[in-house]
């Protein structure tokens, strides 16, 4: 602070009389002057600053006597400002021990006292100090304003002290007049104040202390164009000083936090925090604007610095109970918190009332009406009371508390005790008013409340009573229009007085969110808890209940009744994926919500879901037991039951919950609510008429339809004349239609008069039941016809209709019916939308084209000024335009499109960022369709960036939004990895996608891919972490198909082709229509040697599916391929040949039959059959012409035509053969470069007698690992080997080859022959027919040269009775073949005799 002469000279004495004391941080603060003594300073007491603390710490040293008196002024005005009165008082008397101007401190200390309503104490402290010089002025001021507080008033005091502090103002020194200005300034008499600055100004012009009490008293006044001024003496006062001034920082911080100008506020706060780091509060007031800007993390990471050095600062408690309550809706921690603010308020500020008021008034508004929270509130607000009786504010906000927590007759005597002591205490008397109306006093409630409106015409407009005076409307008359006109207004009015209030403890008291919860749920009590009716439109209340909640929930995102109310209302709407979001948030925040559970369950059951809503039902139960009492608990069990197909236990809970109190037994005419077992449920019609009509369904689903009738008959009786009585009707002719009985149904829903509020639904009905049971479509037109003739023009009328349209197919009328609809809505955005869509179905797509600029144009052109609806409209119409484009491959036109709107998107609100991220998708889409890979990556990185922002600004302003932006962020990270597994760079890709999974961990695409990518490396980590993933999405989807595939894959990796065959099986079982799974579990039980298991699965697969698919044919033709049954396998491949899916593979596989398997023809030239004729090899080359050019340019198509040379077995053919497939497979030292290519040449040399080179060539395939695409080569070269071997003699080196073979394929009948072969030639019979036998099992006992062999060797075995049954077989299939019936048969026969 700029320092006087007298000043400087205290300070030069000072340091010559404690030169040995360290220094304190240096100080220029310009608050109260307190002058410093001439003689040592003795310490301050260490205890009583130890009580004070951060909350406002006052520091335990004395260093430098001046700082030291500085320091203290400023924290003293500090906990002024904030009512922190006991604070101030004891910074007071620390100064005056520490001799710091003890008459100036004794002057703050009895004004600590004053505002702790200690009168008598004060004035006594006020007149011991009048007479000293320094204090004398504001001393009377002091003793005036304390007089004037006395219940008693002293006239002749009064007017000494009047006089007194008249003349004492005259000859006031500087240091008293700007002391004086501070205290009228805190005691509110601002008129005053500025008298005194105007006189401090004069006596020392431009002076810092000067400029900076006339910053804070033009800004505290109250008068908003001198506020807004205010700043320009802060700025002059830190321009003048040498070193900034604390309390112009804090000055101006305070000003731009109430012009919300938080991030300047933020800067000098950090000024002040980095230059006088003795000055804790500043924390706290940077963790106040910390969190206006709703950057709660910040505040709370800041609070925590505050709480750790000080665990019982009042100020941060306050702040951390509003996080936990407005935020986190943590009631149980808030309670605890709240416990230890009341225990260090007592220790700290226990006479301070006011405090304790303000704490429990705040608490209890923004508890949600939780009891544990008002219970902790009230006991504040009893502190309070006990230290002032007689405050009528006081006993009024007990009175609220116990209103909040339902005790209406303990408010009103409250409320009446309140009036009684303060007569015009307008808050009492609203509190009383409701408490009547509760109470079903109306008459008295309503003389009161046409007291108050007569009163209220001479003054502003009142928000309370305006909703008050609804709610007596509502409970008098059931008057819901003008209830909800007057609840509307209330709204509307309320919101215009919060513009200006920053966030903080102020604006939640005043935000009332009780009092906006209360008036949603007066919205909502007309509508019930099931959603509306399709065809009905939204409600405007229920448009208003929405937007009312959802400004709540933005505001209180911890409000945990208002984020289940605004669930409720979004499922009402059908709005169902809204709907779970803010459910889901409500359970996050409490997961023992017992309501939330019902409504989860609701929300399941409309998904279809039965399962999951049953158990959504039984979580409501363990979490509260009295749940049996609840009519809804057992609606919904029946329904979860019914729909899961178990009607016994439907019928059970239908007729369990019409068994409660007051359903079928009826309760008084005025009786609402029940109370069952300590909790209140509401007797809700339509949830018992729900409970009816379920039970006349399950009767009617299990054949009872007498009982059916019955059920909806005594509903009926029950509910005639009433709202209810519609419902019943139609229920009663659904019945009826469902019976055939569609005239009775007709006649029934004909009945409904239009003037009826359920008339449209009827209509609706009738038009179902026209177009499903009669197929009426002119009648079905005709219903919705009715509706657009009623005499009130209704936009929902006529889209009714146009929707009727569209769904018979008659596009033309439907569009002409939607622009009928437009023209008397041309706002709503819906009605364009669908038009467009209409256009489009047209397949017209130039007119619809046409119509989406026309409409772009013209929402151009209509208003200057967009709106917000105007807007809507553009953007989804831009969007669906430039999506239409792209699907026409008018990718030029489409970019344009979309880069206009984002080149102009320049809004940062969480609306336009979506807007702008959903385009930015759009334009990765278009440029994805036109081929421009690099453009895609880029739009794609973009839309994160956007994504990103908006799901930053989310979860501060719309947190039941979060997660479904994540969702879309997930999407976008698993797109972007695409692009690089795309690429194959699998680092970024793998980075991708586990960014993807930390925004949205149940992301299936993104698991699936992750483990698909694990899959492709191939080494043991990856693999665990690919099985990792893969169980993670199995245990939440037992039946995804795609994780049962690798699974199965990695089973089949791992050799586990059992494990395998059974992930498989399960996709089958789950969903029979997945012939992809079905060609896999062919191979496997191939490859497991099980064909045998196959035969019944094709028939369970044929049986379940719902049309042909060349699939089946496919896998059967496999299967007989692998069973040696050609012919058959053919037919079957031919079925599937011409099919887009299973055509080429089916191709390829009927081309391998006709050369004959690869080189069997070389390996047994005596087998029937053998020698591939001329006519197979043409068919093949037939074959070969109908696949794909592209496939006709592949390297297998060149081996598949050399295989053709060779099979003619033409030598010059065969050589040519040769030749090119040598070219194919590369020198003899390298690694072959095609497999199929090696085979064939192999092959070829066989061909030409050239059994070394073939068997050279082949050796090649022991170099190559196994993996799936290679399998069934390997198979087939180490079968040739194994013969080139045995041809050798080398039958030990054969049996490695076979067993190498048998590896891969237990179902290889060539290799088990060959096998047997070997023991044949080696004269062990029995062993090699143990071998045949297999082969012979796996064809079927259809290979006639295996079965041969069997016979023969069964014969040298001496198993006669085995050979007789095989040559038996042999012969049923083949009469004639050759030997075996003179060489084998009538041997074993003449043997057997024997």
């Amino acid at each position: 602070m700029a320092s006087t002469p007298g000043t400087r000279a205290r300070r030069a004495s000072v340091d010559k009389l404690a030169p040995s004391l360290p220094p304190m941080g240096m100080s220029s603060n310009a608050g109260p002057t307190i002058a410093t003594p001439a003689g040592p300073v003795p310490a301050p007491l260490a205890a009583t600053n130890a009580d004070v603390g951060l909350g406002g710490a006052i520091p335990a040293v004395v260093s430098a006597v001046v700082d030291r008196a500085d320091q203290v002024g400023t924290l003293v005005m500090y906990y002024v400002r904030q009512g922190m009165h006991t604070h101030a008082g004891r910074a007071c008397v620390d100064g005056v021990r520490a001799h710091l101007d003890e008459p100036t401190m004794s002057f703050w200390k009895s004004f600590a006292m004053l505002f702790e309503g200690r009168i008598t104490e004060a004035i006594r402290e006020l007149q011991g100090i009048q007479g000293k010089l320094g204090v004398r002025m504001q001393a009377t001021a002091a003793l005036l304003y304390a007089h004037n507080q006395c219940t008693d008033t002293d006239g002749e005091a009064i007017s000494s002290l009047s006089a007194q502090l008249e003349e004492f103002t005259k000859s006031a020194s500087f240091k008293s007049v700007t002391d004086a200005a501070y205290f009228f300034l805190y005691t509110k008499q601002y008129d005053k104040a500025r008298d005194m600055v105007k006189k401090a100004e004069s006596m020392q012009p431009g002076s810092v202390q000067g400029l900076v009490i006339h910053g804070w008293v033009d800004l505290l006044c109250g008068r908003e164009a001198i506020a807004n001024k205010s700043h320009r003496f802060f700025d002059e006062a830190l321009a003048k000083s040498s070193s900034p001034d604390l309390e112009a920082l804090l000055g101006l911080a305070k000003y731009m936090d109430m012009n919300k100008k938080y991030t300047q506020a933020l800067d000098y706060l950090n000024k002040a925090i980095a230059l006088h780091t003795w000055f804790a509060p500043a924390l706290l007031e940077k963790a106040r604007v910390l969190i206006a800007m709703d950057d709660w993390d910040q505040a709370m990471e800041t609070l925590r610095r505050i709480m750790a050095k000080e665990p019982q600062n009042t100020e941060a408690l306050q702040l951390i109970i509003m996080q936990l309550l407005c935020r986190e809706g943590n009631y149980q921690a808030a309670v605890t918190k709240i416990s230890d603010l009341t225990s260090a308020l007592d220790r700290l500020e226990s006479q301070n009332a006011a405090l304790y008021h303000t704490c429990g008034k705040a608490f209890s508004r923004i508890a949600g009406r939780s009891a544990i929270v008002l219970k902790a509130a009230q006991v504040l607000i009893e502190r309070a009371i006990s230290l002032q009786p007689k405050n009528s504010d006081f006993i009024t906000e007990a009175g609220h508390i116990q209103y909040l927590q339902g005790n209406f007759t303990n408010g009103l005597t409250q409320f009446k005790a309140a009036l009684k002591l303060n007569e015009s205490n307008i808050e009492a008397m609203y509190g009383l008013i409701k408490c009547q109306l509760y109470l079903k006093n109306v008459s008295e409630a309503e003389k009161q409340i046409e007291f108050l409106l007569e009163i209220q015409s001479s003054l502003d407009t009142s928000v309370e009573l305006t909703y008050i005076t609804g709610l007596l409307k509502w409970i008098k008359s059931t008057d819901m229009e003008e209830s909800a006109r007057l609840f509307t207004s209330a709204v509307d009015l309320h919101f215009k007085t919060l513009c200006n209030i920053p966030p903080g403890m102020d604006f939640f008291v005043k935000f009332n969110a009780d009092m906006l919860l209360d008036i949603a749920k007066q919205y909502l009590q007309h509508y019930a808890d099931e959603p509306l009716d399709a065809a009905a439109p939204i409600p405007p209340v229920m448009k208003k209940a929405t937007e009312l909640l959802e400004i709540v929930s933005k505001t209180i995102p911890g409000q945990l009744e208002c984020l289940y109310l605004l669930a409720k209302t979004r499922y009402i709407m059908n709005d169902l994926e809204s709907a779970q979001s803010s459910l889901d948030q409500c359970l996050r925040l409490d997961p023992s919500y017992a309501d939330g559970f019902l409504l989860l369950s609701q929300l399941h059951l409309a998904h279809g879901l039965f399962k999951q809503a049953l158990q959504a039902v039984g979580d409501a139960f363990t979490r509260e037991f009295n749940m049996r009492s609840n009519s809804l608990y057992y609606l919904l069990r029946a329904k979860a039951h019914f729909g899961m197909g178990s009607v016994m236990e439907a019928i059970k809970d239908c007729n369990n919950g019409l068994d409660l109190p007051g359903i079928r037994k009826p309760m008084p005419a005025d009786t609402t609510k029940i109370t069952l077992q300590g909790r209140e449920f509401v007797l809700a019609p339509h949830t018992t008429v729900s409970l009816y009509i379920q039970l006349a369904n399950c009767y009617a689903a299990n054949s009872q339809l007498p009982l059916a009738n019955q059920t909806l008959t005594q509903c009926l009786e029950a509910f005639r004349g009433t709202a209810e009585e519609i419902r019943i009707i139609i229920a009663q002719s659904d019945l009826l239609a469902k019976n055939g009985d569609t005239t009775g149904a007709l006649t029934l829903l004909g009945r409904v008069d239009e003037s009826n509020v359920y008339y449209i639904r009827a209509q609706c009905v009738m038009a179902n039941i026209y177009l499903v049971h009669n197929n009426d479509r002119v009648n079905y037109i005709h219903c919705f016809e009715r509706l657009t003739a009623l005499p009130t023009k209704s936009t929902h009328s006529l889209l009714l209709l146009a929707d009727a349209f569209t769904r018979v197919q008659e596009i033309e009328r439907a569009i002409e019916t939607y622009q009928r609809a437009l023209a008397l809505c041309p706002e709503d955005q819906d009605i364009a939308i669908k038009l467009g869509k209409a256009y489009v179905a047209t397949h017209d797509f130039e007119q619809a084209i046409k119509y989406y600029r026309s409409a772009l144009h013209s929402d151009s052109a209509s208003a200057s000024t967009p709106t917000v609806s105007n807007s809507t409209i553009n953007t989804q119409l831009r969007y669906d335009l430039a999506e239409l484009l792209a699907k026409l491959h008018r990718f030029s036109e489409a970019e344009s499109v979309v880069a206009d709107i984002t080149g102009r998107s320049k809004g940062v609100s969480c609306s336009d960022l979506s807007n702008a991220g959903k385009f930015q998708l759009l334009l990765a889409q278009v440029h994805s369709a036109a081929g421009m890979a690099d453009r895609t990556i880029e739009d794609l990185i973009k839309a994160k960036e956007l994504h990103t922002t908006l799901l930053n600004k989310m979860k501060n302003e719309q947190p039941d939004q979060v997660n479904a932006t994540k969702a879309i962020l997930s999407d976008i990270y698993v797109k972007i990895a695409d692009h690089f597994t795309s690429i194959n760079d699998q680092l970024h890709a793998q980075s991708n996608y586990l960014e993807a999974l930390q925004h949205n961990e149940g992301n299936k695409q993104a698991m699936i891919s992750l483990a698909k990518l694990y899959f492709t490396r191939n080494n043991s980590g990856d693999v665990d972490l690919c099985y990792q993933q893969c169980i993670a999405i199995l245990r939440d989807d037992p039946t995804n198909e795609e994780a049962s595939l690798i699974m199965a894959d990695l089973m089949e990796r791992k050799g586990d082709l059992v494990g395998a065959s059974r992930h498989l099986q399960q996709i089958l079982e789950g969903k029979q229509d997945n012939l992809s799974a079905l060609e896999r579990l062919v191979l496997l039980l191939q490859r497991g040697g099980k064909l045998d298991e196959l035969p019944p699965i094709f028939t369970s697969t044929a049986s379940k599916l719902h049309s042909p698919n060349a699939g089946l044919p496919y896998c059967k033709g496999l299967y007989y391929r692998f069973t040696k049954h050609i012919p058959e396998a053919v037919e079957q491949f031919n079925m599937a040949r011409h099919d887009p899916e299973w055509g080429i593979k089916a191709k390829m596989n009927m081309i391998q039959l006709y050369l004959g398997e690869e080189g069997d023809m070389f390996m047994d030239e005596d087998r029937p059959g053998g020698e591939s004729s001329a006519s197979s090899i043409a068919s093949a080359k037939e074959l070969m012409r109908e696949l794909p050019e592209t496939f006709q340019q592949s390297i297998d198509f060149r081996v598949m035509e050399n295989m053709c040379l060779i099979l003619t077995r033409n030598k010059s053919l065969c050589e040519q053969a040769n030749t090119a497939l040598t070219k194919i497979v590369g020198p003899e030292e390298a690694p072959p470069a095609h497999l199929g290519a090696l085979i064939a040449l192999a092959i070829g040399h066989m061909a030409l007698k050239q059994a070394p080179k073939a068997r050279n060539q082949l050796r090649r395939l022991t170099k190559i690992p196994i993996t799936n695409e290679n399998l069934g080569r390997l198979e087939r070269g180490h079968v040739l080997l194994a013969h080139l071997c045995i041809q050798n003699g080398k039958n030990e080196q054969a049996l490695e080859y076979i067993e190498k073979c048998l590896e891969v394929n237990r179902s290889c009948s060539k290799a088990y022959e060959l096998y047997g072969l070997i023991k044949e030639k080696e004269g062990l019979h029995k062993e090699a027919a143990d071998k045949y036998v297999v082969a012979w099992n796996i064809s079927r006992r259809t290979d006639l040269t295996v079965g041969y062999k069997l016979a023969f060797n069964y014969l040298k075995a001496k198993k006669y009775l085995e050979s007789i049954d095989v040559c038996n077989r042999i012969l049923q299939l083949n009469d004639k073949y050759p030997k075996i019936k003179r060489e084998i048969l009538d041997k074993a026969r003449t043997t057997l005799r024997l």
